[in-house]
């Protein structure tokens, strides 16, 4: 379970009651799940991807898939993007 909405918890107070109503020792953060958006050159990549997948008229499924659960992630725990001044 995942919500957005428990990122506007007002305290850590209110974050341990969450935690053990949700089962206390089940709930397991993801260590490996870094929250930063996408550059614009991975954004034109994976868009660039859409076109190709799409225009081929290959199934909706492997592509959520691959994007989703492989290249989104991927990017996101293993890339870092450059910064520059």
């Amino acid at each position: 379970m995942s919500s957005e909405s428990f990122a506007d918890a007002p305290d850590d107070a209110t974050i341990a009651r969450i935690i053990d109503q949700l089962g206390g020792d089940r709930v397991r953060p993801v260590p490996d799940t870094v929250n930063r958006s996408l550059t614009l050159a991975e954004t034109e990549m994976l868009r660039n991807l859409d076109v190709e997948f799409r225009g081929n008229g290959l199934p909706d499924e492997p592509y959520s898939r691959l994007v989703r659960n492989g290249a989104v992630t991927h990017m996101k725990n293993a890339c870092s993007p450059l910064h520059r001044a």
